[in-house]
C-alpha cells in the first residue's frame, strides 16, 4: 500500500467524523435536545419527509438489486475511458446508478440517508439537484485523467456533504465554533484527496463552493414558519 492510498483512507474517517458532528448540530433537534443521543439527533431529520432523498435513494438501490442480478448491467452505465470517444456520453450520468465494487452499496445509501434529508431541508430540492448533479460533475471531470474506469454516487454524495459544510461555514447562526471547526476539518480532507488525485475531494469541494454561493439565509423548508429572535 502505497503513500497517497495511505493517505486516503486516512481521510475517510475524518470526513465520517466530521459529517456526523456537523449534522447533530444542524438537525432539528440537535445533540443535546434530542433523546437518544447522536442517533436520536439524526433520526430527527426524519419528522417530516424528504421526497427528492427518498425518490433518489430508491432509484439507486432499484439499480443496483438490478445490478446484483445483472452483473453485466455494470460494463453497460459505468464509465470508461472511452465513454466520450465512443460516443456513449450517457454513461456519465447512468454510472451514477450502478456501483463499482458493489459491496460500496450500503456504505452509498445510508450515507445519502444521513446527509441528502438534512441538505434538502436546507437547500430545497432544486439547489439539493444542483449539489448532487455538481459533485458528479466534478468528480467524473477529473475521472477521465484520475480514474476513467469506475462507475458509484459517491461523488454526488459528497457534492450534497460540501454543501452541507459550505451552509455551515456560511449561514450557521448563533456561536457554532464546533460546527464551523468541524465543517473546516471536512473541507480540508476534500482538499486532500483532491492532493492525491482521488475523484471524490473535487466533488466535495464543488460542493462546498456551490454550497457556500447558493446558501440560502434561512432553511427553505422552515420559510413558512415565522422568524424567531
Amino acid at each position: 500500500m502505497n503513500t497517497d492510498s495511505l493517505i486516503r483512507l486516512g481521510c475517510a474517517p475524518v470526513l465520517m467524523a466530521a459529517s456526523v458532528q456537523v449534522l447533530v448540530r444542524v438537525v432539528p433537534r440537535p445533540l443535546g435536545e434530542a433523546p437518544g443521543g447522536i442517533p436520536g439527533a439524526l433520526a430527527s431529520e426524519w419528522r417530516r419527509p424528504r421526497p427528492l432523498t427518498v425518490l433518489v435513494c430508491s432509484l439507486t438501490a432499484a439499480f443496483a438489486g438490478w445490478q446484483l442480478a445483472r452483473p453485466e448491467l455494470l460494463d453497460q452505465l459505468a464509465r470508461h475511458a472511452d465513454t466520450w470517444s465512443s460516443g456513449r456520453w450517457w454513461q456519465f450520468g447512468t454510472q451514477l446508478l450502478v456501483q463499482d465494487p458493489w459491496w460500496q452499496t450500503p456504505i452509498n445509501l445510508i450515507a445519502l440517508l444521513l446527509v441528502g434529508p438534512t441538505v434538502e431541508r436546507l437547500f430545497g430540492p432544486g439547489r439539493w439537484l444542483l449539489l448532487y448533479l455538481g459533485g458528479a460533475a466534478a468528480g467524473e471531470a477529473v475521472a477521465r485523467f484520475w480514474q476513467p474506469d469506475g462507475a458509484g454516487n459517491s461523488i454526488a454524495v459528497l457534492g450534497l456533504l460540501g454543501g452541507l459544510f459550505g451552509w455551515v461555514l456560511r449561514r450557521f447562526p448563533g456561536p457554532a465554533l464546533v460546527a464551523r471547526t468541524m465543517a473546516a476539518l471536512g473541507v480540508a480532507a476534500g482538499a486532500v484527496l483532491a492532493l492525491v488525485r482521488d475523484i471524490h475531494g473535487p466533488a466535495l469541494l464543488a460542493g462546498v463552493v456551490l454550497g457556500v454561493l447558493a446558501a440560502p439565509r434561512r432553511p427553505v423548508a422552515d420559510r413558512h414558519r415565522p422568524a424567531v429572535g
